[in-house]
């Protein structure tokens, strides 16, 4: 009697009617899923040696290069030659930011280089530490910092936890690297400005904080090694960096190929 049932089910499905319903359901199922793949690849900003730099990373980073450039990202002209011209700087800051962290991330596990819970907890602690200092309400300031920065949670730990790595693998490259007297003194020379206290000579200031000088002399020859370091990786990588997603290759085939349409710049390739 089952076997019966089941004979017939199929027989039901199979009546042209089931059939084409069968059909067209496949048929959306398969077209929703390729549109949500493609889709999904909107979150991609970069391609670096096949792995993905995404759009919060770069939002992060332009934040960070506002920073360090001292640049109010509330107080940019829009709509003027020179605003579009600092968005246009901080955004090939933060290309270089991102890459070379992704590519000095990827050497690190390659060192076999790892981020810890409590590595991850002291980065966390550091980060909130920057963005917060003695705020009295130091939640709603990192909640307000993840909005400037359009990332989550999740993905700020994610960064730090590559970053964690990415530093480990420029402590590696750096280790050997020192400095002499004469660079030290060189070093006070150009930067004596930032050292100075009244009523102090700068031979007297030069011996009371030699210690912290040569630390900074240090840090700066790491820093220059470094800037000519990742210039010449990422140029090495050049042909492995691609600054692209398969949503903005879809969008090119659908304006080319079936609206034979030029295609808008926002889904061209970008350029290193």
């Amino acid at each position: 009697m089952k076997k019966r049932e089941e004979e017939s089910f199929l027989k039901r499905l199979f009546k042209p009617p089931f059939v084409v319903l069968t059909v067209v359901v496949i048929l959306v199922a398969v077209l929703f899923g390729t549109y949500a793949y493609v889709y999904s690849g909107k979150n991609v900003y970069i391609y670096a040696q096949g792995k993905p730099i995404y759009n919060y990373e770069m939002s992060s980073a332009i934040v960070e290069q506002a920073y360090k450039n001292n640049v109010n990202l509330g107080s940019i002209e829009q709509g003027t030659p020179k605003g579009a011209f600092v968005k246009y700087t901080l955004n090939k800051l933060a290309e270089r930011e991102v890459i070379s962290n992704k590519l000095l991330y990827l050497m690190g596990l390659k060192d076999g280089y790892s981020c810890s819970p409590s590595e991850l907890d002291k980065a966390m602690y550091e980060f909130k530490k920057g963005v917060t200092g003695i705020s009295s309400d130091p939640e709603k300031n990192f909640e307000s910092e993840l909005e400037l920065r359009n990332i989550t949670v999740n993905q700020l730990k994610q960064i730090l936890k590559e970053k964690v790595i990415a530093d480990k693998e420029t402590d590696k490259l750096t280790k050997n690297i020192t400095v002499t007297p004469q660079e030290v003194e060189n070093y006070y020379k150009e930067w004596s400005f930032a050292y100075s206290e009244k009523g102090k000579t700068d031979s007297e200031i030069f011996k009371e904080k030699y210690d912290k000088i040569k630390d900074d002399t240090l840090y700066s020859k790491k820093q220059q090694y470094m800037n000519k370091f990742i210039t010449k990786l990422i140029d090495e990588n050049k042909d492995k960096i691609v600054i692209d997603n398969r949503y903005k290759r879809f969008m090119r085939w659908i304006y080319s190929s079936i609206l034979n349409l030029a295609v808008p710049d926002e889904f061209k390739p970008g350029k290193l």
